[in-house]
């Protein structure tokens, strides 16, 4: 669903909101920001392997999970650089 608006992405940045479609690059992105993995990464300051495991299989990029997790209404706080 790239490109394509997604409710699900929409109501994400303004409450929080726990449903995510498999076909949405933002929502797979959203469900990554939102991992232990990813929360891991952001505690070391580096790419962790589990990490770097979740990017491979959601089919995302870390770009796209630090602008998800920038917009995501949880408040999840400052992202990786």
């Amino acid at each position: 669903m790239k490109g394509d608006y997604c409710h699900d992405c929409a109501r994400a940045k303004t409450e929080p909101w726990m449903l995510f479609q498999s076909s949405c690059d933002g929502c797979r992105a959203r469900m990554v920001a939102r991992s232990p993995a990813f929360d891991e990464s952001r505690r070391s300051g580096k790419l962790t392997p589990a990490y770097r495991s979740l990017l491979a299989v959601a089919l995302v990029s870390h770009d796209e999970v630090k602008a998800a997790a920038a917009e995501d209404a949880t408040g999840k706080g400052p992202c990786l650089a």
